[in-house]
């Protein structure tokens, strides 16, 4: 049924979190999203630049970003209980992220302010097509460390996200101590960094894109034999995300296959964050992985018809009433 305007539910998704947080199971705690959390600085560009290339943009557009507060984001409009643990700046730009964050009903009380960075930033070029180039500015993501990490209760959270945007080590150390406290530990690889072999058993789910996948597994076949490679070495479940495909998983559950509806995109920024989260999300309210990943390619279809990141992520009511109609 793609594209449909989703603009008026969207505008209006915190009206429908109650309702749908009241079928999740009653005892499942919340998620956890460990990770970055960005302002996105937006060129408008009618082709990408090439290699030491100038082209002049149309626009510039401030938005919220950073793939642990995408993540974040797009759970909790999905409908799950959120809370976000990351570092941002004592600036301008952290009040607004802080803000933004809480707006959407996400639990902060894990988010460090530092007056020692500025807050995390990425520099965005989106061509006429959609497609992006991304450089990405820690900042404060950087002062994420492990004491940080060792002082979090991860016995109070279901289900805990990591991406690689903060430093690696806090990641392994997060992974750990989640598993320790029994949480399902979801992986979102990216940027691609190699992974320490003892990490890998760590990970119930690794949701990298094709691209990251091939670079973990240092296997140049095909998708089954690279996602076979990770699996060999102790994740339980690699869900692929293949853009404009859908998404592909193998792992315990077998071979899932779910293919994306055709849409014309305008931005595809965040989109991966918006299939992560809202997969985390409906696998918290304990969903399976084949109901979860069809959600979550269903709202990252969603995401790419409006720019931005966290600004294009439908709500549970535009996920459910797609799905419906589809």
């Amino acid at each position: 049924m793609l594209p449909y305007s989703v603009l008026g539910a969207r505008a209006s998704h915190r009206a429908f979190l109650p309702f749908f947080r009241c079928f999740m199971t009653p005892d499942v705690k919340s998620l956890l999203v460990v990770g970055s959390a960005n302002v996105d600085l937006v060129a408008g560009v009618d082709r990408l630049p090439a290699e030491g290339e100038t082209v002049l943009g149309g626009s510039l557009t401030q938005f919220a970003g950073g793939k642990g507060a995408n993540q974040a984001v797009a759970a909790a409009r999905a409908g799950a209980s959120v809370a976000f643990a990351g570092c941002v700046g004592g600036d301008a730009f952290g009040d607004w992220l802080s803000e933004g964050l809480a707006r959407e009903g996400i639990d902060l009380a894990l988010l460090r302010r530092t007056a020692d960075r500025p807050s995390g930033t990425a520099l965005i070029a989106v061509d006429r097509g959609g497609r992006n180039q991304i450089v990405v500015i820690p900042g404060a993501n950087a002062a994420v460390d492990e004491n940080q990490i060792e002082a979090i209760d991860f016995g109070r959270h279901g289900t805990v996200v990591f991406q690689l945007e903060v430093p690696a080590a806090s990641v392994w150390l997060g992974l750990r101590r989640a598993r320790e406290a029994g949480c399902r530990t979801i992986l979102n690889p990216a940027p691609a960094a190699e992974i320490p072999a003892d990490v890998f058993p760590l990970i119930d789910v690794l949701v990298p894109n094709e691209h990251e996948l091939r670079l973990l597994s240092g296997n140049a076949g095909s998708v089954a034999d690279s996602a076979g490679a990770l699996l060999a070495r102790g994740v339980r479940t690699v869900v692929v995300t293949m853009g404009p495909a859908g998404a592909i998983a193998f792992g315990e559950s077998g071979t899932i296959e779910v293919p994306a509806p055709a849409v014309e995109a305008v931005d595809t920024t965040g989109a991966g964050d918006a299939f992560t989260g809202v997969l985390a999300a409906t696998l918290a309210a304990g969903a399976d992985l084949a109901s979860a990943m069809k959600r979550a390619v269903c709202a990252a279809s969603l995401s790419v018809l409006s720019p931005g990141a966290q600004a294009s992520y439908p709500d549970a009511a535009s996920i459910e009433a797609e799905l419906t109609a589809g």
